[in-house]
């Protein structure tokens, strides 16, 4: 078994760790059903419709890092009918929200959205986003209502339905849900349908554990607030995995995640004015690189972060995986939280022990290494992995 072959399997664990709890998933959806029934209930003159956005949806969501801290579950609700102009629509979301009891004292009127807290053991808030339908005709692109935190509310152009779409096609989401091998895999519940918020494919594994090390890396430093938003390391990552896809091992979540790394810089494009444009897969008129033309500080906060994220995800890990397992653990609990490493090597431990409980370790004489069912080698003594007795 290579050093690629092992990380695979330490970052496979690591995603798994970081990603929330079956019991977190649905407590979530079942806030984000109470909330639909009673907006699509509450007001007869509406022709509404609520859907899920974000990364509650895409399936790359992560635990909070300790129990003060919370995940966001996004949603639109998409009024269809009446018309409102922006300020009017969001009044109306707002007041609707105000008089159902359940919401009292929760509710925040924040620039982008909406947002309910919830109770601090549910560990998650609601950011709903107020929307109308756009003038196009034949997309799924809407108008959201934005405030400014001060007194101006206007329509932003976004098509949210259509980036889940867009990743979802990235990821082979369809052919996915066809096999039943895959389907029994992936999924975490006994559900007919296979939902995305619920599959596990390396492309939301990668997502995850780069928004953990962004996480980490921005938590107290100087210029936190300048760190890459999740939708730019989201789309970046689709990007690449849609590109490169079949030109490595197909579930090492490490590779995936290293082929991103070094692919990012690709993606991000400067036009014939020297601006910087990601532009939506979903929207064409949307910039994710907006901001950065606007501060400077935005561009060299990502290119720090992703000078890091080589070094602490590709460089370290590779020299230490075999060489010095602890070194190994003490540079992942920087990057990623000792919680979620301990987690995740003690996963790796238990799976690298059962290989050798079962013989599948051989030692290869032809390239002095160990590997999985081996027949030209020789039975492979069993120890401990990252310290312990044998």
């Amino acid at each position: 078994m290579d050093k690629v072959q092992k990380l695979g399997m330490v970052f496979d664990s690591l995603a798994e760790e970081l990603n929330i709890t079956n019991t977190m998933l649905d407590k979530a959806e079942t806030a984000y059903n109470a909330l639909g029934e009673y907006i699509k209930s509450a007001n007869d003159e509406w022709d509404v419709v609520i859907y899920p956005q974000g990364s509650f949806e895409l399936g790359t969501v992560i635990k909070p890092l300790n129990e003060d801290e919370q995940y966001d579950v996004d949603l639109v609700v998409l009024v269809k009918h009446p018309c409102y102009d922006a300020e009017t629509l969001r009044e109306q979301v707002l007041e609707l929200l105000k008089n159902h009891g359940r919401y009292e004292g929760k509710i925040e009127n924040k620039k982008p959205c909406i947002r309910i807290q919830y109770a601090d053991s549910a560990q998650f808030h609601m950011d709903i986003a107020s929307a109308q339908d756009t003038a196009n005709k034949g997309d799924t692109s809407v108008n959201i209502a934005r405030f400014d935190g001060k007194d101006t509310y206007y329509y932003d152009i976004s098509n949210p339905k259509g980036y889940v779409e867009w990743f979802k096609k990235t990821m082979q989401f369809e052919e996915l849900q066809k096999s039943r091998s895959v389907l029994n895999e992936y999924a975490q519940t006994d559900v007919q349908e296979l939902k995305l918020s619920r599959m596990r494919t390396p492309l939301q594994k990668a997502v995850q554990i780069l928004k953990r090390h962004r996480d980490i890396y921005f938590a107290n430093r100087y210029n936190s607030d300048d760190r890459p938003s999740s939708i730019i390391i989201t789309t970046l990552c689709a990007k690449a995995y849609e590109d490169t896809r079949g030109q490595f091992q197909k579930e090492n979540v490490y590779l995936t995640v290293v082929n991103m790394i070094n692919q990012f810089q690709y993606y991000i494009k400067r036009n014939s004015e020297g601006k910087y444009y990601l532009e939506n897969p979903s929207n064409t008129q949307e910039n994710f690189l907006k901001k950065w033309n606007d501060n400077p500080n935005l561009v060299l906060a990502f290119r720090e972060w992703i000078t890091k994220a080589q070094e602490d995800i590709i460089y370290n890990p590779e020299n230490f995986i075999e060489d010095d397992p602890r070194k190994l653990r003490k540079a992942l609990y920087e990057s990623f939280g000792q919680r979620d490493v301990d987690g995740a090597l003690n996963d790796y431990g238990i799976k690298m022990g059962e290989y050798a409980k079962r013989s599948q370790f051989h030692y290869d004489k032809q390239d002095a290494n160990v590997v999985l069912e081996q027949k030209a080698g020789v039975p492979y003594k069993p120890h401990t992995y990252f310290g312990g007795e044998a």
